[in-house]
């Protein structure tokens, strides 16, 4: 692995999942098209379905709008534009390609933001188009949370400025299109690690905020129902606390102070789950404790941009995948990868 991915460790699971490297050596791209035109091919049904992507002029398929991420629900589009366009909305201007939003923190951090890493070519559009992940968004302009606001805002994004391929085709006079910097489960381009510095440097510039807490533990624990908690997540916390971390609800702050606080860490620690992506912002070299209820791929991807020197313990019995429902932790586990990783 070379030395510019940080480390990943691992411990208790079956088969070792961090040695791998996951970068891309194929170098990133960026193309611009006339007359493109983005088809909302998204369809519902029991069956695979078919998401949005933009075709040339000449009808052909631009593999770089595809949804980058595999999964059995999601099948490929059609190499060739054969649908009749019996209503197209055509955009002026050149227009930015901004992914595939689906608004949730996680698909927000991981899929738009390492998209926007073409910072000139982003700067010279008037607006910045996405695609709607699931069936039945047709706001022509998103419903973005304060954190995806933030996030577009310090990449410099007009958030005002971006639209969403709704029930119709869109046909613009130009789209610049970027190769995604971040596949879900797949890898990563070194792209996506300029992407991250940018919107960190901009929301928590050198100097600002308070004094740093060394050792962050990011909890889950407040985020309601919802799938993949660990029921005894408040025991881990005290176990946390007494090895002197300082326990963070992330969706209780604005994402500046996020960012703030994991810049300022030295260490930090939370179950697997989207909080934990927030490694993207960490300095290189921080430390990263991850109590795993799976694999979790993207998370380890997300420790070799950030360059971190990553822990990952599996903390429940049972056969691993990629999904699980609640889950309680072994704090035995717990407590042995505390003390592995800062001793």
């Amino acid at each position: 692995m070379s030395d510019d991915l940080g480390t990943t460790r691992s411990m208790f699971f079956p088969h070792p999942p961090g040695q791998r490297s996951w970068a891309d050596d194929r170098p990133a791209r960026v193309a611009t098209y006339r007359d493109a035109v983005a088809l909302p091919l998204t369809s519902p049904g029991p069956g695979p379905r078919i998401v949005g992507a933009v075709y040339d002029d000449l009808g052909q398929l631009i593999h770089d709008t595809e949804r980058a991420k595999v999964n059995r629900a999601w099948a490929g589009n059609p190499p060739r534009d054969t649908a009749e366009r019996v209503a197209v909305d055509r955009v002026a201007g050149r227009t930015f390609f901004g992914g595939h939003l689906r608004v949730a923190f996680g698909h927000v951090l991981l899929e738009i933001v390492p998209r926007l890493w073409p910072e000139t070519e982003l700067h010279a559009a008037s607006q910045v188009v996405f695609y709607a992940t699931r069936v039945g968004a047709r706001s022509r302009r998103p419903s973005l949370p304060p954190y995806a606001v933030d996030l577009l805002s310090a990449l410099g994004v007009d958030p005002t400025r971006t639209l969403v391929v709704g029930d119709r085709a869109v046909r613009f006079d130009e789209l610049t299109v970027p190769s995604p910097a971040f596949r879900l489960k797949r890898g990563f381009s070194r792209e996506a690690r300029t992407a991250f510095g940018r919107a960190g440097d901009a929301l928590a510039p050198a100097g600002s905020g308070s004094s740093p807490v060394p050792r962050l533990y990011l909890s889950r624990s407040r985020l309601g129902l919802g799938p993949r908690r660990a029921l005894n997540e408040d025991a881990i916390e005290v176990i946390a606390e007494a090895a002197g971390f300082f326990v963070v609800h992330p969706q209780e702050h604005a994402i500046d102070v996020q960012v703030r606080m994991v810049r300022g860490a030295e260490v930090i620690a939370g179950c697997d789950g989207s909080a934990l992506h927030l490694g993207a912002f960490a300095r290189p070299g921080t430390k990263l404790v991850a109590f795993d209820s799976r694999l979790v791929p993207n998370q380890l991807i997300i420790n070799q941009i950030a360059q971190l020197d990553a822990l990952h313990a599996l903390v429940i019995d049972g056969a691993l995948g990629g999904r699980t429902g609640d889950w309680t932790a072994d704090l035995d586990r717990v407590r042995e990868a505390l003390d592995t990783a800062i001793g």
